[in-house]
């Protein structure tokens, strides 16, 4: 047998090993050649949708934070601090089931500071302050009240307005009609890229909702970033509030996001 029939044999060998452990159809898939399993053409498009919804509540935010080089002197002030708080809510109509205490923290910071010894010199020594900070957050139902509960808690030494999130009590209502929106949307849109070529979209395939969100949010919080409403809109529409104060609630932004795949026919 010459070289070349030798070599002729072994590849005809190695075809027949190769069919035995893949079938026709997948050697068929495996090089591109047509199968069974021909994928139907779709399109895929995303739909997005904006309700506009006047507030009827709020969420308020309100830290405590005191120092003191004495303890007890810091518990002294952090009681009374916390007394003028809550009297400041309880008189502004808020209820005690409208009220809690979501946080609290004590802790210590150690820095240099210049004493003055006995002998009148000065040296420098370490002084440990002690630091306790708290939150408190109130659910306001009633937003007449708002302005004036929000001057007067900033009013209270050591306390401060943290965050203030205005809200819907019928937010799952406004979540389903962006969802009814963008859904509309999402058709339209392929509807109209599949008609500038000619062709029609069939049933969907796949729907799935990418986001789903609102807020209104104005936020100065110990442990986040500042700017946390990056995702929320507020617009200062001055028709949807009754207040003559600082704060315009303004509208809050409830959006949806659906990517939806349809079949191309």
């Amino acid at each position: 047998m010459t070289r070349s029939t030798r070599i002729i044999g072994s590849t005809a060998l190695a075809l027949l090993l190769l069919g035995a452990w893949f079938p026709v159809s997948a050697q068929s898939e495996a090089y591109g050649f047509q199968g069974t399993n021909k994928e139907t053409p779709f399109i895929e498009v995303i739909g997005e949708a904006e309700v506009m919804v006047a507030p009827d509540g709020a969420v308020l935010t309100v830290g405590i934070e005191l120092k003191n080089e004495a303890m007890s002197e810091l518990m002294k002030s952090t009681d009374l601090c916390t007394k003028k708080v809550l009297a400041v809510v309880k008189a502004g109509g808020i209820q005690a089931k409208d009220i809690r205490t979501e946080y609290i923290n004590l802790t210590t910071e150690t820095n240099w500071k210049n004493v003055t010894t006995f002998s009148g010199t000065q040296e420098r020594t370490q002084v440990t302050t002690y630091i306790q900070r708290s939150i408190i957050v109130l659910t306001v139902r009633d937003l007449s009240s708002l302005d004036k509960l929000y001057r007067e808690i900033a009013l209270c030494d050591g306390a401060q307005i943290k965050q203030l999130d205005f809200q819907t009590s019928e937010l799952r209502k406004y979540r389903d009609e962006a969802r009814i929106k963008a859904i509309q949307f999402a058709r339209e849109k392929a509807e109209l890229i599949a008609g500038q070529l000619g062709q029609k979209i069939g049933k969907a395939r796949m729907i799935r909702e990418l986001r789903n969100y609102f807020w209104s949010s104005y936020n100065t919080w110990w442990n986040r970033a500042p700017g946390g409403a990056s995702q929320m809109v507020t617009y200062a529409d001055r028709s949807n509030t009754s207040t003559d104060g600082p704060l315009f609630p303004g509208n809050i932004s409830v959006k949806t996001e659906l990517i939806v795949d349809f079949e191309l026919n």
